[in-house]
């Protein structure tokens, strides 16, 4: 027998276009030189908006990159969490019946 994986859900045009975006900033094009620095990391949507725009800016760069000895590669970067909600400051009843003045 032979597995055939789940259909994908069914997306609007919209959904599909929001997905896709998302997709491609969270994958970076990395350059890096000899030494393991990182000389350019760019989300991927970028890189294909210059190789649509200016494909020749993109052409001389992958080869610049190739001829410096460099190495061109892909990551997935997430997206950082979300910073965590400010504590809510504890109301007069609760810090004693006091109130303070600021």
């Amino acid at each position: 027998m032979s597995e055939q994986a789940a259909p994908a859900p069914k997306r609007s045009f919209k959904e599909q276009v929001s997905h896709l975006w998302q997709e491609g900033m969270v994958q970076h094009v990395v350059i890096t030189a000899k030494s393991g620095r990182r000389v350019i990391d760019v989300p991927l949507v970028v890189v294909i908006g210059v190789g649509i725009v200016a494909p020749w800016v993109a052409a001389i760069g992958a080869v610049i990159a190739v001829v410096r000895g460099g190495k061109i590669g892909t990551e997935r970067q997430e997206e950082p969490a979300a910073p965590p909600a400010p504590a809510e400051e504890p109301s007069a009843a609760e810090a004693g019946g006091e109130q303070a003045f600021v």
